[in-house]
């Protein structure tokens, strides 16, 4: 209906806010394989948190989707991608170390 256009600049679920929760999701999910020790899987999902990023700007300005709420919220999923792969290059580094030390 109405209330559902994904190009409505006035929902909250509009398709540049619906690419950046699916860059949230990624980050969550690249954190489970992180603990879980499967780095290879949580980089891969760092990538696509990264594609994602760019994209949801990208089809915000295309679609004059930008708004307030978008921006926030982008911002914030940056700063938290962000220490996350900061997170995932020291548990990796630390990995690395064990392993190589004697």
């Amino acid at each position: 209906g109405e209330d559902m256009d994904l190009f409505d600049k006035n929902n909250r679920f509009n398709i540049a806010n619906l690419i950046t929760f699916g860059n949230i999701a990624a980050g969550l999910i690249a954190i489970h394989f992180i603990v879980h020790g499967d780095f290879f899987t949580a980089i891969i999902l760092a990538w696509i948190a990264g594609a994602l990023d760019i994209a949801d700007g990208k089809v915000a300005r295309k679609y004059n989707l930008s708004t307030e709420f978008g921006i926030q919220v982008d911002k914030r999923t940056d700063v938290t991608i962000s220490a996350e792969v900061k997170a995932l290059e020291k548990v990796w580094r630390d990995s690395l170390t064990i392993i190589v030390a004697p």
